[in-house]
């Protein structure tokens, strides 16, 4: 706000306080020897009463002055304020502003300038408001956003609906355990909010009701009050293909291994029999029986997928060494490796303990050396390594001198039925389902693996769990 004291109207009134002083001096004196005053004292004493008398009444006029400029100053500064209230109570009023030619005028005049900015920017934001609030009320996924302390913030009628609750629309602040009761979706959300890091998970929001959703959720807002935002999808239907698609994928390969073992006998026994391998029948019966052990392999790789898959485990979850699990596995390709003419070296003795199911952990290690042995070279080397770097995981580390995997296939050599070299693959037997079980098996133990690769030299898989506690 402007200092009244500076402005023109204020200097005005001080000069002309100034000039009625002293004209009212003079005044004074010639009052004074109109009247004749003798002597000399009485004539200043007179004189003296004179000029208080004058510079009284000059105060007086000035005090009327300045009393008038600053009520009316009063006045415009209220008007001033009134109108920035209202500009945030409701931009689209229209309010007078006091006008003139000092500060305060000039005021008045930027005020005036950009109420229709302000106008603008609210119009904008209350479409920006509405748009969201359609958007996100039309939603398939349900939307729910929380404080730090979990009170509501933000939902939509669609996760309302996945809750199962009644009680109509969201109330913002209301604390989330008055309209989800699931333990495991209030356990998501807080260690969403005490790490600040992305969570999923599928579960129930409402129980006994058939409905499954999947929840993704991650943090929001600004560091050390940051909330929870989650958005929640229905899975029902997407799970109830996934197990059509396991059912049928077991059934199949349990109905396709009876007659592929019978294949597999007849032709061994017709093999073992007298026909001669370099006959035209002695080739057929050999290739039926190579076909049938393959797709007797891919049979049992469909099978084993899916049990992992379903999380149909082999054994009872338990802590075990990993060390003990590679000394298994590296038993079990030992004939292979010969066969071959490939190197199978154990590195590092670090051991530690994992917890999950250590049946599938060896069979990946399993299909990780196998692959390292079938494309190796001849004379080639596969090590296995372990490490615990000190940060809660332990580490296995298979590493081959093979023929190496180009780096655009990294990213999908651990899909179901994926081959690098298709012509490769058929030739060493492969099923193309050995990574993939790989894969899962690691995620299922709550770990990761990795791959690195350069053609010619060799191919590196680290897989990496956490330690048992």
């Amino acid at each position: 706000m402007a200092n009244p004291f500076t402005s023109k109207s204020f200097w005005w009134a001080t000069l002309l306080f100034a000039f009625a002083g002293v004209m009212l001096s003079f005044y004074a004196g010639y009052v004074a020897e109109s009247q004749g005053v003798a002597s000399t004292s009485e004539h200043v004493s007179a004189l003296r009463n004179q000029m208080l008398i004058a510079t009284a009444g000059a105060t007086v006029l000035w005090v009327l002055v300045v009393g008038l400029y600053l009520s009316d100053s009063d006045s415009r500064i209220q008007q001033q304020r009134r109108f920035v209230e209202g500009v945030f109570e409701n931009p689209s009023a229209e309010v007078k502003l006091p006008s003139g030619d000092d500060e305060l005028g000039a005021l008045s005049r930027t005020l005036r300038d950009i109420h229709p900015k302000i106008q603008q920017l609210d119009r904008q934001a209350r479409s920006e408001l509405s748009l969201r609030e359609l958007i996100l009320s039309n939603m398939v996924e349900g939307i729910l956003a929380v404080d730090k302390h979990m009170r509501i913030t933000f939902g939509n009628d669609t996760f309302v609906e996945y809750c199962g609750a009644s009680s109509g629309p969201l109330t913002t602040g209301q604390h989330v355990l008055t309209l989800v009761r699931a333990p495991e979706f209030l356990d998501l959300m807080s260690e969403v909010i005490r790490t600040g890091q992305p969570q999923q998970a599928r579960m129930e929001l409402a129980i006994n009701r058939g409905r499954r959703c999947e929840v993704n959720a991650r943090p929001f807002g600004e560091a050390g009050s940051a909330g929870a935002i989650a958005v929640v999808r229905d899975i029902t239907e997407l799970e109830r293909l996934e197990r059509a698609r396991r059912d049928f994928v077991t059934n199949i390969s349990h109905e396709l291994r009876t007659p592929l073992a019978a294949i597999q006998g007849y032709a061994e026994t017709l093999l073992e029999g007298g026909l001669a391998p370099e006959t035209f029948e002695g080739k057929s019966i050999a290739t039926i029986h190579r076909h049938a052990v393959r797709l007797g392999n891919v049979a049992a790789d469909l099978l084993t997928l899916s049990e992992i898959e379903a999380g149909s485990p082999l054994e009872d979850a338990r802590s075990f060494s990993i060390d003990g699990v590679i000394g298994s596995a590296m038993r079990a390709v030992e004939a292979e490796a010969e066969i071959r003419e490939v190197l199978l070296i154990r590195m590092g003795s670090v051991d530690a303990l994992v917890f999950g199911h250590r049946k599938r952990l060896e069979q990946a290690l399993i299909n990780l050396i196998d692959n390292g042995i079938r494309f190796n070279r001849q004379g080639g080397e596969v090590r296995v390594e372990t490490s615990a770097p000190g940060d809660g995981t332990a580490r296995i580390t298979v590493t081959d001198t093979g023929i190496g995997i180009p780096s655009e296939h990294w990213s999908r050599v651990f899909e179901r039925f994926y081959r690098v070299d298709k012509a490769r693959s058929r030739e060493t037997g492969g099923t193309g389902l050995g990574l993939s079980i790989v894969k899962h098996a690691v995620e299922q133990m709550k770990g990761t693996i990795h791959v690195e690769s350069q053609i010619g030299k060799g191919t590196k898989f680290t897989i990496t769990l956490p330690e048992a506690m």
